[in-house]
C-alpha cells in the first residue's frame, strides 16, 4: 500500500520530506564549514554558512542545499534535498520512493548550484576530509583554441615518474595522490575525456564548450533526476524572500567547474587540496555588452579572486603573422597542405560548409581573433575582469596552443634556407620577446620568483642589480637568446622541449651543431628529472622559509623564455610586457600541443572528421605524457602542492 503525501506535490516524482528530523549529518553546519569554509570557491556563494533571514521569516540569499542520492530503481535514482543547517525545509523523491538506507552519495550544492561530494555510502571517513588548501583555476580563450583538449590531457598527466633507478631516499621526493571523484564530481572532467576518446576513435572534433551544458542544474537532471530543477526552486521559493530566489540563474554560471581532489604527503602529516578548474566558454569574452554577453558583470568579477588564470593563445588565428611562417613552409613541397591544416584546426565543419570556403575561413578566423585580442586587451587591466590590485599573489599562465604546426615548419624549407623560430612575426620579435622574459626573472629573483642552484647562477650574470655595466648585461641577454633561437630552431630538439621531453644543452655563443664545442652550456633536464626536482621537500619544509618550497627549475626558465619569444612575435607584446609589470604576479608561458600531431580535415561520411596530418603518427592519448603539459599542470597544482 502506498502512503499518500502530506500536501500535492509540484510533481508527481517528488514531495515534501514529512519524516522526523534525521541524525546529524551534512546538514549540520559546522561539518560542512569546517571541510568547506563559508563560500564556494567557484564563484563566492554561500555554501558554509547560514544566509540572514529577513523580516518575512525567509533567507534573504540563497542558501546552500544538501543532495543526497540513493540507489537506482529501475534505472531511476532516488534522491532527498534539504536545505544545510535547516532539518525542516526538504523534498525527497516520491516515484521511485527514497529510503535513507539507500544513499550512495551525498553532495553539497552552493547557493549558485555548484556541486561538491561530501560522503560515499562506503566513505564514511570521507565526511573528515578537511581541505587545507583551495586553488581555484580559471581556463580561457577563442573558440576551438584547443583549450579544452589541452585541459583534458594536462589534468591526466601523470605525476609519478619511473626513473631510470629506482634508488634515493624514501624522502626525496613529495608523494601526490588524486582521490576517485563521485559521479557528479567527475561529470564535467569525463565528458571531455568522452569527446577526446571520440577524436581519437572517429576523428570528430571536441564540441565547443558550450556553458548551459556544462551548467550543475544540466547535470543534476541529467544525472539524477530531470526534476531536480523543479525540485530546487520550489524548495528556494519556500525558503528564500520571493526576491532573491532569481531562480533564471541558480545552477548556470560560472558552469561546473572541473575537480581534482589531492594530497601530498601520506599518513597524518598529509596535506588535502582542492582544486577547481572553471573552463570558461570562448563566448565568454564574445560580446562587451552585458545584456547579451555569457555572464554578468558580477559573475565575471569572480575571476579576480582566483588563484591562476590560464590564457590559451591559437596561433593559428594571427593570419598576417603566422601564414607567411608556416604556409610557405609547408607548401613549398606540397601545395594545398596549409589550407587543410587550417580547417583542421579550426575544427572541422566549422569552416568549409559555405560555398566559397576561403572567404568563410577568413571570417571565422577574423572573428576569433577578435576574441582572442579582446582577453589581451582586458587580462592586463586591474580591478577589471581578472586581476585586482590588491597585490595578492596570483598565477598567470600563458599557453600557446597547437605549436606542432611550427615543428612541421621547422621540418621543411623556406625560400630554399631551413625554417627558423624567428622567422615568425616582425624581425627581431621573437628574440626581444626571450630577452623580456629574462629580464623580468632576473631582476625579480628573490621577490616572485626562487631559482634552484643551476639556474639561480645563470640569472646572476643577468641581473641589472649585480651587472653594473649596462652594454654587458645586454650582451649577455642577445647572447643567451641567440644560443636558446639557434638551439630550438632545430625541429627535433624543438620538439624535445614541447612534447617529448628529453635532456639537452643548450650550447652559449656557439654553433649548436659544432663537432668540437667545449665551451660553456646550459643543461635542461629531462621532463622527469623536472618532475622530480618539482616534487622535492623544498627548504620551507625543514627551515620555514617563505617561498622556497617553489623554486623555479631551469625547464621552466627556457620553456617560458621561448614561449614569451613565440608570444611576443604572435603580437602580443605589449599584453605580456603588461603582465611581467604586476610585481605580485608569477607569470610563466608554455609551449603546448594538445594532441601531439597536427590535425588535417579529411572528408567523413557525414561531416568533416580530423586526422593527423604525418599519418605515421596517433593522436596522444590523453594519458601520453607530455613535456609542457606536465610542466603545466605543475604550476596549475603549486596551490596545494
Amino acid at each position: 500500500m502506498t502512503t499518500e503525501p502530506a500536501f500535492e506535490p509540484f510533481d508527481e516524482e517528488w514531495a515534501r520530506d514529512t519524516e522526523a528530523p534525521r541524525e546529524p549529518g551534512p546538514e549540520v553546519l559546522s561539518e560542512v564549514r569546517a571541510r568547506y569554509g563559508y563560500r564556494c570557491p567557484a564563484c563566492a556563494a554561500i555554501l558554509g554558512d547560514v544566509p540572514e533571514v529577513g523580516a518575512d521569516g525567509r533567507y534573504v540569499r540563497r542558501p546552500a542545499l544538501c543532495l543526497e542520492v540513493g540507489s537506482p530503481v529501475d534505472r531511476r535514482h532516488t534522491w532527498r534535498l534539504s536545505v544545510v543547517g535547516n532539518h525542516t525545509a526538504t523534498r525527497k523523491s516520491y516515484q521511485p520512493a527514497f529510503h535513507p538506507n539507500s544513499i550512495e552519495h551525498t553532495y553539497i550544492l552552493c547557493g549558485n548550484g555548484h556541486i561538491f561530494p561530501y560522503s560515499a555510502a562506503l566513505g564514511e571517513n570521507e565526511k573528515h576530509f578537511g581541505v587545507h588548501y583551495w586553488n581555484t583555476v580559471a581556463a580561457m580563450g577563442p573558440v576551438a583554441s584547443g583549450k579544452t583538449y589541452l585541459l583534458t590531457r594536462m589534468l591526466d598527466q601523470s605525476l609519478t615518474h619511473v626513473g631510470d633507478f629506482p634508488g634515493g631516499r624514501r624522502d626525496d621526493r613529495v608523494t601526490v595522490r588524486t582521490y576517485a571523484g563521485a559521479p557528479l564530481e567527475d561529470y564535467t572532467l569525463n565528458q571531455r575525456r568522452a569527446q577526446y576518446d571520440a577524436t581519437l576513435t572517429t576523428g570528430q572534433p571536441m564540441g565547443a564548450t558550450v556553458a548551459q551544458s556544462l551548467a550543475p542544474y544540466q547535470i543534476l537532471n541529467s544525472l539524477v533526476s530531470p526534476v531536480m530543477y523543479d525540485a530546487v526552486i520550489e524548495l528556494l521559493r519556500e525558503t528564500v524572500t520571493e526576491t532573491m530566489v532569481d531562480e533564471t540563474s541558480w545552477g548556470t554560471m560560472p558552469p561546473q567547474p572541473i575537480m581534482l581532489r589531492t594530497r601530498v604527503g601520506d599518513g597524518a602529516a598529509g596535506r588535502h587540496g582542492w582544486t577547481c578548474v572553471v573552463d570558461l566558454a570562448g563566448e565568454f569574452f564574445e560580446d562587451r555588452d552585458e545584456r547579451s554577453a555569457v555572464g554578468t558583470v558580477r559573475e565575471r568579477a569572480v575571476l579576480r579572486g582566483y588563484n591562476a588564470l590560464v590564457w590559451a593563445i591559437d596561433p593559428l588565428l594571427e593570419a598576417q603573422v603566422f601564414d607567411r611562417f608556416a604556409r610557405s613552409a609547408l607548401e613549398a613541397q606540397e601545395p594545398g597542405s596549409y589550407d587543410r591544416l587550417l580547417r583542421g584546426s579550426l575544427r572541422p565543419g566549422a569552416t568549409s560548409d559555405d560555398p566559397d570556403a576561403e572567404n568563410f575561413t577568413r571570417t571565422v578566423r577574423a572573428q576569433r581573433r577578435r576574441v582572442q585580442r579582446t582577453i589581451a586587451q582586458r587580462i592586463t587591466k586591474l580591478e577589471g575582469e581578472f586581476l585586482t590590485d590588491d597585490h595578492s599573489r596570483v598565477r598567470l599562465l600563458v599557453a600557446v596552443s597547437k605549436v606542432d604546426i611550427i615543428r612541421l615548419a621547422l621540418e621543411k624549407t623556406m625560400d630554399r634556407a631551413p625554417a627558423r623560430l624567428d622567422d615568425i612575426g616582425k624581425r627581431g620579435a621573437f628574440k626581444a620577446g626571450i630577452v623580456h622574459y629574462l629580464d623580468h626573472v632576473a631582476r625579480n629573483v628573490g621577490e616572485v620568483y626562487h631559482p634552484d642552484p643551476d639556474c639561480a647562477e645563470l640569472l646572476r650574470r643577468l641581473d641589472v642589480r649585480l651587472v653594473a655595466d649596462e652594454y654587458v648585461l645586454r650582451e649577455r641577454l642577445s647572447d643567451l637568446a641567440d644560443s636558446l633561437l639557434d638551439h630550438y630552431s632545430d625541429a627535433e630538439r624543438f620538439w624535445h622541449l614541447v612534447e617529448e621531453g628529453s635532456a639537452t644543452d643548450v650550447r652559449l655563443g656557439a654553433d649548436p651543431d659544432d663537432p668540437y664545442y667545449d665551451g660553456p652550456v646550459l643543461h635542461v633536464p629531462s621532463v622527469g628529472e623536472h618532475l622530480r626536482r618539482a616534487l622535492q621537500p623544498g627548504p620551507a619544509d625543514q627551515a620555514g622559509r617563505a617561498g622556497a618550497d617553489d623554486p623555479l627549475l631551469t625547464r621552466d626558465l627556457v620553456m617560458s623564455a621561448m614561449g614569451c619569444g613565440l608570444v611576443f612575435a604572435l603580437g602580443y607584446g605589449e599584453a605580456m610586457v603588461g603582465l611581467m609589470s604586476m610585481p605580485w604576479a608569477d607569470v610563466r608561458v608554455f609551449l603546448c600541443s594538445p594532441l601531439a600531431a597536427t590535425p588535417q580535415e579529411s572528408p567523413g561520411r557525414d561531416r568533416p572528421t580530423m586526422d593527423p596530418f604525418d599519418d605515421t603518427v596517433d593522436f596522444a592519448d590523453t594519458v601520453d605524457r607530455s613535456a609542457s603539459l606536465t610542466q603545466l599542470l605543475l604550476r596549475v597544482l603549486r596551490g596545494v602542492l
